[in-house]
């Protein structure tokens, strides 16, 4: 005969020594969801792309600074520049996609900040890192102009018709724009002149590969080059042949673009 009560408190203890093992077990797994969660909330800044990277000297600039965990950045120090500049953060928050440009290399995150460099600002790259509760980031190189050489590019300018009149001896800033792939410039030339026109865009981070393009008032091509020597940023050098007016050109080698495919040409 079978003592159906034994078995029944049997199994209860049983099942109350699996609850008591199982309630631990899970205490631990969601401590553990806990705690990464938190380590992920502690990843420093990263700051991926600066757009535009070229600023100009007693001028306000309005500039996106892109990259991973920008959300919570309470503070963009420049430690070389004295006196600092005057920072002011107008948003921060996720950041729009770029023209299939992988996350890795332009980030999620963004913030817009306005920057109005002091006066007497050494003329070169110079470092700047973002600060949040969660640390600071690496040291990210920005670009100090000439303000009485530089200027900016201005839309439309994506072919000859509205080509944008520049002087040679100028550095232009811009930004190839998703509806405007090519930005087109104008200027005059003398037979016999040498141009010389360096492109900077990959050593400062930006995503755009830049390809350049140079053209008589004919309209045919004289020149092209996109890689240098040492970088992907290319530098075209060209004598000219006669007077006239002549049209540079810069693209994508990709044929891509985004609000933070930034550039800086100088021309001599």
């Amino acid at each position: 005969m079978t003592d159906h009560s034994f078995s029944k408190s049997r199994g209860a203890r049983i099942a109350a020594m699996m609850s008591l093992t199982f309630i631990p077990l899970l205490g631990l797994a969601a401590r553990s969801l806990a705690q990464d969660k938190a380590e992920a909330k502690k990843e420093p800044p990263q700051v991926k792309v600066v757009a535009p990277f070229g600023l100009v000297r007693e001028a306000t600039t309005t500039v996106i600074i892109r990259g991973l965990n920008l959300s919570d950045v309470t503070e963009i120090r420049f430690p070389d520049l004295k006196p600092a500049p005057v920072i002011k953060i107008k948003s921060k928050g996720a950041a729009p996609g770029a023209d299939k440009v992988p996350i890795e290399k332009v980030g999620n995150t963004q913030i817009e900040v306005e920057i109005t460099l002091p006066p007497g600002a050494p003329l070169r790259a110079t470092p700047f890192i973002v600060v949040g509760p969660n640390g600071q980031s690496e040291a990210k190189q920005i670009l100090i102009l000439d303000e009485t050489k530089t200027v900016a590019e201005k839309e439309p300018n994506d072919g000859f018709a509205g080509a944008q009149d520049i002087t040679l001896g100028q550095t232009i800033t811009g930004i190839l724009s998703p509806g405007q792939k090519t930005d087109v410039f104008r200027f005059a030339c003398k037979a016999g002149q040498k141009i010389r026109v360096e492109a900077q865009a990959v050593r400062f981070g930006s995503p755009l590969d830049p390809f350049l393009l140079l053209h008589n008032s004919d309209g045919q091509l004289l020149a092209e080059i996109d890689d240098g020597l040492e970088v992907s940023d290319p530098v075209l050098e060209f004598a000219i042949l006669k007077d006239g007016m002549y049209f540079l050109t810069i693209l994508d080698a990709h044929d891509l673009a985004s609000p933070v495919h930034s550039y800086v040409l100088q021309t001599q």
